[in-house]
């Protein structure tokens, strides 16, 4: 079987940025969010714990519809394309955890955040959802303000062991 390549770490991440100012590195710039996204999506198993086959349902928690209009207004303040879903994801860089937002549009397309845009989101979700997990990925529904982790199926050669 082939290998599968080696979890990027953030210091492999942050060198391959362009090194022009002492705020080249900051953890609020699209690159870093887009990296860390990207590095959630490739590997999700490291990032968040994969289901079983036997695992249950994923709890649902609704935002108010008040939480839901503000979520909503931030959207479009944000970005100009209409948005379905928002997955935020944790990261952990050192000592500090860092959400990584993703924003998810019409045919299942990336619509890219500008600057501070994840850390207001993740905030304004957290506010609205107290009660959710924030230690694992979540996916947020935008029309109906359901927010349940977010599973990923594992191949069934990767189960058991067998990686």
């Amino acid at each position: 079987m082939e290998a599968t390549p080696a979890t990027a770490d953030y210091e492999q991440i942050r060198a391959g940025l362009p090194t022009g100012s002492p705020d080249a590195h900051d953890l609020d710039s699209p690159q870093i969010e887009l990296a860390f996204a990207r590095l959630a999506i490739d590997h999700p198993e490291t990032v968040t714990p994969g289901p079983t086959t036997t695992a249950r349902a994923p709890r649902i928690l609704r935002a108010r519809s008040r939480s839901r209009r503000s979520i909503g207004s931030l959207l479009a303040q944000l970005v100009t394309e209409p948005v379905t879903e928002v997955r935020i994801t944790p990261a952990r860089v050192g000592r500090k955890t860092l959400m990584c937002v993703m924003l998810i549009g019409a045919g299942r397309r990336e619509i890219p955040l500008p600057k501070g845009g994840a850390e207001q989101l993740s905030r304004s979700l957290k506010t609205a959802l107290p009660k959710a997990n924030w230690r694992v990925a979540q996916n947020y529904n935008t029309d109906t303000g359901a927010l349940v982790p977010h599973v990923f199926a594992i191949p069934t050669c990767l189960q058991d062991g067998d990686r």
